[in-house]
Parts: C-alpha cells; sequence; structure tokens
C-alpha cells in the first residue's frame, strides 16, 4: 500500500491524517521479538515412543498409562503427556483395564494417617494352593507411612509362631535397638493374633494391638491392598511346581515390591524412595 500511495504522489502522513488511523496501519507487520526465543524441546516421535513404552511395559507389564509415563521420565528421560502416552499404549494393545470396587464401605475407628514411619504397622495373612503340595500361606507386615513390607513368612502352616516369625523379622528389620517406649501399634484382624501367645509375646514388646471390627477388611486396608497387588501381579501369572519355586518368587517379587514398583499415593516413588526420603527430612 505504501508504494501505490507514493506513485499516486499521496503522503503517508496526510493519509492518516484523512483516514484518522495511526501511519503504522500502512506498513507491514514484521516486528522482531526483543526477547530471547524458548530452546525447543527435543521432539520424540510415535515410531520412538513406541518403541520406548514397549520397553517400559515389558519390564512393568501392569502398568497403567499414568505409571509408565513416570517411567518414561525416570529411566528413559521421555517427558510427554499422560494423553499421549495413553493414545500409543491403546494404538499397541497394551493399555490396562482398570478393576473397579463394586462397593465402597464406611470406615469405622480407624487410626488417623501416621506422619512417620514405623508407628502403625498392619498385619494378615493371604494364602495360594500348589496342585500336589496344599495350601502355602504368605503372613506379612506393612507400614501404613511408606508401604513398606517390613516383615513377612511365607510357610505350609499359619500357626502363632508364624506369625511371629514375620513379626520378628519385621522388628529386626526396622527397630534393630528394639520396641519398647516406641509407640508401635500394630493393626491385626480377628484371627490368629488373639492367640494367647502372641498376645503376650507383643505385650512383652510393648506394641499396642488393634483389632479390627468383625467382617470390616478394610480396617486393615494397606496390607489388603498389597495382597490383591501380589495376587494380581504375582500369584495368578504363576503356575508353581514346588514350594520353593514359589517361595523363592513370592521373596524376589517382594523385593521389587518394596524398591522398585512405584506407587501413586506416594507421589509414584518407591516405598524404599520413600522411606529413605523421611529418613533425610527427620535427618535434617
Amino acid at each position: 500500500m505504501v508504494t501505490e500511495l507514493r506513485k499516486d504522489g499521496i503522503s503517508i502522513k496526510y493519509a492518516a491524517e484523512i483516514l484518522e488511523v495511526p501511519r503504522s496501519r500502512f506498513y507491514p507487520r514484521n516486528r522482531k521479538s526483543n526477547q530471547t526465543p524458548k530452546p525447543k524441546q527435543n521432539y520424540v516421535s510415535d515410531k520412538e515412543l513406541s518403541a520406548a513404552i514397549k520397553m517400559a511395559c515389558n519390564r512393568y507389564p501392569l502398568y497403567g498409562y499414568r505409571r509408565i509415563r513416570v517411567i518414561l521420565r525416570r529411566e528413559f528421560n521421555i517427558n510427554v503427556s499422560q494423553k499421549r502416552v495413553n493414545r500409543v499404549m491403546n494404538k499397541l494393545g497394551l493399555s490396562q483395564q482398570r478393576l473397579k470396587n463394586r462397593r465402597v464401605v464406611q470406615m469405622k475407628e480407624r487410626p488417623g494417617q501416621p506422619v512417620k514411619p514405623n508407628q502403625i504397622w498392619e498385619m494378615d495373612m493371604t494364602k495360594t494352593y500348589l496342585t500336589g503340595y496344599g495350601w502355602l500361606y504368605i503372613m506379612a507386615i506393612i507400614d501404613r507411612y511408606d508401604r513398606s513390607i517390613v516383615g513377612y513368612e511365607i510357610s505350609s502352616r499359619s500357626r502363632t509362631d508364624e506369625w511371629l516369625a514375620a513379626f520378628d523379622k519385621a522388628v529386626k528389620n526396622r527397630f534393630p535397638e528394639g520396641t519398647r517406649d516406641q509407640g508401635l501399634i500394630l493393626q491385626v484382624d480377628n484371627g490368629q493374633p488373639t492367640s494367647r501367645k502372641f498376645v503376650k509375646e507383643l505385650s512383652t514388646c510393648n506394641v499396642t494391638l488393634l483389632y479390627s471390627a468383625y467382617a470390616t477388611p478394610e480396617h486393615n486396608a494397606h496390607i489388603e491392598r498389597f495382597f490383591r497387588t501380589l495376587k494380581e501381579e504375582e500369584l495368578y501369572y504363576n503356575l508353581y511346581e514346588t514350594y520353593s519355586e514359589a517361595i523363592t518368587s513370592i521373596e524376589a517379587y517382594i523385593d521389587f515390591y518394596n524398591n522398585h514398583r512405584i506407587h501413586s499415593a506416594l507421589g509414584y516413588l518407591t516405598p524404599a524412595e520413600y522411606y529413605q526420603q523421611s529418613i533425610l527430612q527427620n535427618v535434617a
């Protein structure tokens, strides 16, 4: 437009006054920003992302897209959106189906959330059947604060002795100097922990026993959730041929659970990472 006006002998100033507009309107807008351009992020193609997701899902076959996204960032240095990870996983047929609760039960008289490790533990038992051998029982104790399995016992029996063996391992793990005057609470159900031997042993250790009400497994929700995860990710996927094979495999899974399995409730940290983080915070 400027060139045409000049050919007609009309100045830009005159034209702007007649039209009552700024003179800048007659010039092309090609302004350069004084701001330093932001560095472009490394783009990851769908092909590269698909290869990384396949590797991540191979390592963690039961993770959904949220956890896989965290794994991509932690182990592959790939930072992409949840939406994109979900889309690629759906395309690859690697998405996991969410198991939905069919009912919600009202909690009753449950202790508050602990503010540090080793305040409240939960203990319970589950079992799995080995064809040709019989039942295999797993007694385990979880720390409500960091979700760590602090002690467990795997045996063909579920007597008071096995329960106490699991408790003894937990104490040696977290309380090498003993539990007296530590204020530890152990939440249990109304099964084996009601035996005189168990109650006496816990009293000697100065540990408070807190029993759940009948038919209320939600009172020990953390250990119940661990057993559900154990079944979904370990027990249901393996056909053990011997007791020794089953025990070795279950012990390996518990080690994985404590040290490598990330938890959304822990900010996508592993129980071991969350525990170490709390220790460092208390020292500081």
